[in-house]
């Protein structure tokens, strides 16, 4: 199955301006909204990549990380990493395929923590090592301009 890189780097997110100050924030990803709140519309777009970043930890290995929703009128558009873009493709990639992290570090030989250690959403990961995973599960990725 073929994955954009675009379909899970930028997410809409809308504003709604409260009463006693602040912003509810909702993040739109492809089937749900990630509710979440700021004092400010530049701590918005700080929270609202946390929220992407940390719905999609919750949910790893489990079920299929979200693609971005559609932007609609107003949205503001926030980009998640771009490391971190690719690990949620590698993450639905390896579910779809049914691979288990130690059969991929046995494949790959590492151990199975560095391997966990490289699929970490909150740590940064080398372009060349996660290209190393796509690889071993059968999904050689590909880059195009």
């Amino acid at each position: 199955m073929l994955m954009n890189i675009h379909d899970y780097l930028v997410y809409p997110v809308r504003l709604e301006a409260e009463q006693e100050g602040g912003f509810s924030v909702f993040v739109r990803l492809e089937d749900r909204e990630l509710p979440t709140q700021a004092e400010t519309e530049e701590k918005a777009k700080e929270m609202a990549i946390s929220a992407i970043i940390d719905w999609a930890g919750a949910f790893a290995g489990k079920e299929l990380i979200s693609k971005a929703g559609t932007q609609q009128e107003g949205d503001l558009l926030v980009s998640i990493p771009i490391d971190t873009a690719l690990k949620f493709m590698l993450r639905n990639a390896m579910l779809e395929e049914r691979w288990r992290i130690a059969d991929i570090a046995r494949k790959i030989n590492c151990t199975p923590q560095r391997l966990a250690n490289i699929l970490d959403f909150s740590r940064s990961s080398k372009l060349g090592h996660l290209a190393e995973v796509f690889e071993a599960i059968g999904r050689p990725l590909k880059i195009e301009c």
